[in-house]
């Protein structure tokens, strides 16, 4: 064998480390060349998910599914019951006190008792009538005319003041009931007033009463006593005041709160659609609440008796309710009971001068086959 090997070309053991260096070569292990990594690349955002198609509703229908809260009308009865009962309950929880003039101070007392006082707020009055301003109209240099207009009168306001409240009437009188007053009779427009002053904090309170009388223009104090000059333009200002809401209170339907039956009471104006809104909330009467006065429009009936008939704008409804422990009372305007009244004579004489028409009907017989 050694021979063979040697008889090969080149020497035996040539071959054999050639064979072990080919060997290593091959099994050797190439160094790793370490190059960077790339970095990875930005992640798009991922698409927001789409919302699920929600259901389509007609108008009613989404009324129906979400009814909104109304807070219209929410603060607003707070705040009138809060106004009002501040006011009846220092009324009605007067103490006669030990003053020189008690008798006299009783007596005007007396004469503000039983009325219906007109609130003069004009924050309360503009948020019940919808922003409208206490009266249209300019009650400055019209005086004489308001007076003409509305002659006789007899009205009660109560105004807020600071830490209390002040009631005033005004009534017309004639010359011949104030004799013997000590007057000075310049005219015949004679109003006789009464004020009293009330507390909230010590329940005090004060009430006189005088005489004032309409001269060029101007409401004068009629009685020769001292007062301020304030105290005189005041009293001018007042009645000018109420002779114009007044006037406008023709047009304007009022709502009175009382809680004792033929004491006082505070009067509220509204309109004929406020009122629904604003007392929505009234005590039941049984199981349902009874519908306030309102107006009913013109319409077409089908009559079983006199077949298609003709009904006419009318008012319809109660006045009287509870509300918020107050007895209330809705007064529809002088104006509106006119109209009432006006469709009513109208919606008579329609039906009695109403005639039916007639036609003849002629039939073609046949002749039979």
């Amino acid at each position: 064998m050694l021979n063979n090997i040697s008889s090969s070309s080149g020497s035996w053991w040539q071959r054999f480390f050639h064979w072990i260096w080919r060997k290593k070569l091959e099994t050797q292990v190439e160094p790793e060349i370490s190059t960077p990594e790339p970095e990875p690349a930005p992640r798009e955002p991922e698409p927001e998910p789409k919302p699920e198609p929600q259901p389509e509703f007609t108008q009613e229908e989404s009324k129906r599914k979400h009814k909104e809260h109304d807070y219209t009308n929410y603060y607003l009865r707070r705040d009138i019951s809060d106004t009002v009962n501040s006011i009846l309950d220092t009324l009605e929880n007067l103490t006669a006190r030990g003053a020189w003039d008690i008798e006299v101070q009783m007596r005007c007392l007396e004469e503000l008792w039983g009325c219906d006082f007109l609130l003069l707020d004009r924050e309360i009055g503009e948020r019940m009538k919808g922003g409208d301003q206490w009266s249209a109209v300019e009650s400055k240099g019209n005086e004489a005319e308001l007076a003409e207009i509305l002659w006789p009168v007899d009205y009660a306001t109560v105004k807020p003041m600071e830490g209390g409240v002040e009631l005033f009437r005004i009534k017309s009188v004639t010359a011949k009931e104030v004799r013997g007053q000590g007057l000075i009779i310049v005219t015949k427009k004679i109003l006789h007033y009464w004020i009293a002053q009330l507390r909230y904090d010590a329940n005090s309170w004060e009430a006189v009463d005088g005489y004032l009388g309409l001269v060029n223009d101007k409401w004068v104090i009629l009685r020769d006593i001292p007062m301020a000059k304030k105290h005189r333009l005041d009293r001018h200002e007042t009645v000018a005041r109420i002779m114009a809401s007044m006037l406008t209170a023709r047009y304007e339907w009022h709502v009175a709160l009382g809680t004792i039956p033929g004491g006082p009471r505070v009067l509220l104006p509204t309109n004929p659609s406020g009122c629904l809104q604003l007392f929505k909330n009234r005590d039941k009467v049984g199981n349902r609440r009874d519908s306030l006065k309102h107006w009913v429009l013109e319409h077409w009936r089908d009559h079983t008796e006199h077949g298609l008939a003709f009904v006419c704008n009318h008012l319809r409804g109660n006045t009287k309710f509870r509300w918020s422990d107050f007895n209330c009372e809705l007064f529809v305007s002088a104006f509106d009971l006119e109209k009432n009244e006006y469709f009513k004579t109208q919606a008579k004489e329609w039906r009695s001068q109403r005639k039916h028409n007639r036609a003849k009907v002629h039939l073609k017989r046949t002749k039979r086959p």
